[in-house]
């Protein structure tokens, strides 16, 4: 008999992970009970201990650098207007920092001193966010650097000057500044081309680390200094979605056709063992992996079988798993069963998707559903959804297609379904049903089609 959808709803997950400085404790976000909260754990595993109670849920938050206090956001009343609170490490002694609930703030950072909460609001105008510094003891918000449009990062350097991610007219096409108090912003990145620079990090004390992919198909590792310099690191044949560093040591993964590969740098690169198949457990808040000054990495992991997890890679071993999902009793049989799959379109281009049967229930023709991702610039990886969980458990197939357009491939791929384009991705999902039909993997009058 197939799971009951209540039995599916109610499995949970952790992610959104973060290391103290020395390595030892991980803390991480998960809806265990019912609503995003904040936990932490030793990185060695044990009884996980929640942290935050004063919310709704948790959103983005930052562990200081000296790992005495957390910031985090926190939604109070389901509105979305995140206010921003502090903690010590271990949950005691909340309190909130911001008092115009009218208003959105997001955490993105502490000062390097560790007495600012840096975060993005749009306090003087509803429409902008501008960087603002919250002192952790409580006073009035300084503003640090004003941005008609929207902020989403800031690295703090250890000598108190600030690099500040902010989008130009779409989210992969970004420019960085650097803030220097008491001094005029100065831009680090050139008007032409127009490029990705995210995910920036500090980095052996001069300049940044940032996923670029400028004058490239594929987004790489770029060192951006503190004069505008700029040189790629490192420029794998596949795309960097990820970064975390921490003084000279970086870690970051590889989009490999959907699943995550994860790498860490420290003098050597090194792929990291142990992860079943899977990939980063990203949302739109981010922070699926984080590195510790010795090395040790946390890695937020989602399938398509289970919730997300957490894993912990000491230095020079593999992944151990720390924080397991919470399977709400579902048993392994009927669950999805993950097979990287590709055919022919229209044009001869190949194009790529992951395709679920149910675990255990053979090969042969059934029902299946063409589940398409949205964005139109998103990706089908694999990731726990109720819904693709309970049409599998209830004996269909499900298709989820990587048509052109989709992000994960480079920008060329991206770019193929632009404006007048558009229908061509639509023909690849006909070509996906007669595929299915070919293939015998479906009955040519059962196949649907659901999302986008």
């Amino acid at each position: 008999m197939a799971p009951s959808l209540t039995r599916i709803l109610d499995a949970r997950g952790a992610q959104r992970v973060a290391l103290s400085p020395d390595g030892g404790t991980l803390y991480y976000v998960s809806d265990l009970t019912g609503t995003m909260q904040l936990w932490r754990v030793s990185a060695a595993g044990g009884a996980p201990i929640r942290l935050s109670y004063e919310c709704d849920r948790v959103g983005a938050y930052r562990v200081s650098s000296d790992g005495e206090w957390i910031a985090y956001g926190a939604d109070e009343g389901g509105n979305e207007r995140w206010s921003i609170w502090v903690m010590r490490a271990d949950g005691a002694s909340p309190r909130r920092l911001t008092g115009r609930p009218d208003r959105i703030h997001h955490v993105v950072e502490w000062s390097a001193d560790g007495r600012q909460v840096l975060a993005f609001a749009n306090i003087r105008d509803e429409r902008f966010f501008d960087l603002y510094a919250f002192p952790a003891d409580h006073g009035e918000p300084e503003l640090l650097f004003r941005h008609d449009g929207t902020g989403f990062d800031a690295a703090a350097l250890a000598d108190g000057r600030i690099v500040v991610t902010t989008n130009r007219g779409r989210g992969d096409e970004n420019h960085l500044t650097l803030v220097d108090r008491g001094r005029d912003p100065r831009r680090l990145t050139p008007e032409k081309p127009s490029a990705l620079h995210a995910n920036a990090q500090p980095y052996a004390g001069d300049g940044v680390l940032v996923l670029s992919d400028r004058d490239r198909d594929m987004a790489a590792i770029a060192r951006v200094g503190l004069d505008g310099a700029f040189s790629y690191v490192l420029t794998p044949e596949r795309v960097v979605d990820d970064l975390a560093a921490a003084q000279d040591r970086y870690a970051y993964a590889l989009n490999v056709d959907g699943r995550s590969e994860v790498h860490r740098v420290d003098g050597n690169d090194r792929v990291v063992g142990g992860l079943p198949p899977g990939g980063l457990a990203t949302d739109l808040i981010g922070n699926s992996l984080a590195i510790a000054r010795d090395g040790t990495v946390a890695i937020a992991w989602a399938r398509f079988d289970a919730p997300s997890a957490v894993y912990v890679a000491r230095a020079g071993r593999d992944a151990e798993l720390v924080v397991r999902p919470q399977m709400a009793g579902l048993a392994g049989e009927g669950m999805p069963e993950e097979e990287l799959v590709s055919w022919r379109s229209f044009d001869g281009r190949t194009i790529p998707g992951f395709l679920l049967r149910p675990r255990g229930g053979g090969r042969g023709k059934r029902p299946t559903v063409v589940q398409v991702h949205g964005g139109p610039e998103g990706q089908a990886r694999p990731l726990w959804n109720p819904l693709t969980v309970a049409l599998v458990a209830a004996g269909f197939n499900v298709l989820q297609p990587n048509v052109r357009g989709s992000s994960g491939y480079g920008r060329a791929y991206m770019s193929l379904d632009d404006v007048r384009l558009r229908m061509d991705s639509v023909k690849d999902l006909d070509a996906a049903a007669a595929w299915l039909a070919e293939s015998s993997i479906a009955p040519p009058e059962r196949i649907g089609v659901i999302g986008g």
